[in-house]
Parts: structure tokens; C-alpha cells; sequence
């Protein structure tokens, strides 16, 4: 597979396990884009990176797998900073981001339930239950 269409395949895979859109902008590279839009996630600016060399932080985060995750709903997170930087940085597996914001939209979807639940027995302002 050529590295154009690699990194393109990363990008849709991105957007399928997080439930977003690939943004394909042409040849406009001066198009300042993330690689993947998340609709009900618009605040999550998702970019992609493929390379061959390995990144660090992959061999890092499977060690943590294979050390500490005997269940498969174990989920290995990785949290590093660098020397001299204030804050850290979470790495864990796509699928298990994926997971996560699926996770929070039935959540949301529930809590939306029952706020709709509760407004319609909530009587109008001024009004007594009963009448």
C-alpha cells in the first residue's frame, strides 16, 4: 500500500471507530483542517499520524496491556509528560476511544430522557400540581 493511501485508510478508520466524517480537502493543502470531524464532538480537533518507524508511546502503551490487562474489558491508558512541561498527555487504543464516546452518547441520550421525563411533570411556574 502506497503511504498516500495509507494514511488515508487511517484517517477513515479514525472517523468509523469515533463516529465522525473523514474532512478530504483535494490538493488544498492550504486548507488548515483536522483529519476527522466529530459531530456531536466538535471540540475534539482529531489528527492523524502514520509513519513506519514506531512511535514511542505505542510500544509504551502495549506494555501496559500486556502487564497489567488480564480482562478484555481492561482498558490500558498511558499518561506522560515531558520533563519541564506543565500538564500530560493520554494515549490509549482507538477502539477503546471509540468506546469512550460511545459511551458517553448513551449516556447523553438517557440523561436527555429523563430531562424530557421531568419537564413534562413539572408543573408551570405559579401553578399548583393538581389543578
Amino acid at each position: 500500500m502506497k503511504h498516500s493511501e495509507a494514511w488515508k485508510a487511517l484517517e477513515r478508520l479514525a472517523a468509523k471507530e469515533l463516529g465522525g466524517t473523514r474532512i478530504t480537502r483535494g490538493h488544498n493543502f492550504a486548507v488548515s483542517e483536522p483529519d476527522v470531524y466529530i459531530a456531536d464532538f466538535e471540540h475534539l480537533k482529531v489528527d492523524c499520524k502514520r509513519r513506519k518507524q514506531s512511535f514511542t508511546h505505542h510500544t509504551m502503551l502495549q506494555g501496559i496491556k500486556d502487564k497489567y490487562c488480564v480482562s478484555h474489558d481492561d482498558v490500558p491508558v498511558l499518561i506522560t509528560r515531558n520533563h519541564g512541561e506543565r500538564g500530560a498527555v493520554m494515549s490509549l487504543y482507538l477502539k477503546d476511544g471509540g468506546a469512550l464516546l460511545n459511551n458517553i452518547r448513551t449516556l447523553t441520550k438517557i440523561l436527555d430522557g429523563i430531562e424530557k421525563h421531568d419537564v413534562a411533570h413539572v408543573p408551570a411556574k405559579g401553578l399548583k400540581e393538581g389543578r
